[in-house]
């Protein structure tokens, strides 16, 4: 009980800074697509109902099929990707750890190759059964998307951390913070494209460690160090070049963190108006975040459904 009791205070901190009604409209929104299929059957069932009662048959089959038909379409997936060398599309997913099953590594494989991006940010990269062999597993991995460029450094004594894989030149990687504890670190990567240089952060900030026995919560240190991270995130963005943040968040929208990263980039999601869907599976809140700052434009973001972790993916491209 005092753990269930424990978890509840943790969810609840995840929106810190955040007002009830916005964390209570983020969850009412989640769970609207619930409702487009129970629209869709009383659609439905008033149009058999009027078909027998009416004797309207064939009109009422025809305007049946037609919203069938346009219901299909609204939820169809159409995948367009950029062709212009000055557009860049990213995907940028948490695999939690891939749940050290190869299983779950080749279904993150299939997702990259299905969706064609051009640079790869993955949080919580790596896998147990290859420690300490950290070389292999970023090699291998980069090989199977055909990819050239790529970048894996955990802390020493770690197997876990971010990681970028790119069609792109990386023209350099810079150690933005990373600590041996859990998977929380975050890099800076200069990306060339055709006409600019654009830095790439890649980024999993503290976590509050919902899952596993005898953790010790720490909120307010939590909290502290989160702040404390965005801020050293923040300073390591340059002026020379255009800037971007994928980051596992482990805040909600309105946090503290949150309204940090706000203050210089511009939260993708909210142009494309996909600002409350989540991305953390369960519980069913938005985490994971694309940040850009003011001279970068998003032509095209979309969230991942069918991905091996409890995230979802991001994929978006930029100009």
């Amino acid at each position: 009980m005092t753990r269930v009791l424990a978890r509840l205070v943790v969810l609840l901190v995840l929106f810190s800074g955040a007002s009830p009604i916005l964390s209570f409209i983020s969850i009412f929104a989640n769970l609207l697509p619930l409702l487009d299929g129970l629209l869709l059957a009383v659609s439905v069932l008033i149009a058999i109902y009027s078909s027998i009662k009416r004797k309207m048959g064939t009109d009422v089959l025809i305007m049946l099929l037609v919203t069938i038909f346009v219901y299909s379409c609204r939820n169809a997936e159409i995948n367009l990707r950029p062709t212009d060398d000055k557009e860049i599309t990213l995907l940028s997913l948490n695999v939690a750890q891939f749940n050290n099953d190869t299983a779950n590594v080749s279904e993150v494989i299939q997702l990259i190759n299905k969706e064609v991006p051009d640079v790869v940010l993955l949080q919580e990269f790596g896998l147990y059964y290859k420690w300490p062999d950290i070389s292999t597993v970023s090699r291998d991995f980069a090989q199977r998307i055909g990819f050239e460029y790529y970048h894996f450094q955990p802390h020493d004594g770690n197997i876990f951390g971010t990681a970028i894989f790119s069609k792109r030149p990386i023209l350099g990687s810079t150690l933005v913070f990373n600590e041996i504890s859990q998977t929380n670190e975050a890099w800076s990567h200069l990306i060339k494209l055709k006409e600019d240089t654009v830095q790439l952060i890649n980024a999993h900030v503290e976590s509050f460690n919902l899952k596993g026995p005898g953790t010790k919560l720490g909120l307010k240190d939590v909290l502290k160090r989160q702040e404390n991270q965005a801020t050293i995130i923040q300073s390591a963005i340059s002026d020379k070049y255009k800037s971007m943040i994928c980051v596992d968040l482990n805040a909600a929208v309105g946090s503290k963190i949150y309204n940090q990263f706000r203050k210089s980039h511009i939260d993708v999601s909210k142009t494309q108006g996909l600002g409350w869907v989540n991305t953390l599976k369960w519980p069913p809140i938005r985490i994971d975040r694309v940040f850009a700052d003011q001279n970068i434009q998003c032509t095209e973001l979309e969230l991942l459904e069918n991905t091996p972790s409890d995230h979802r993916g991001i994929i978006a491209s930029f100009r």
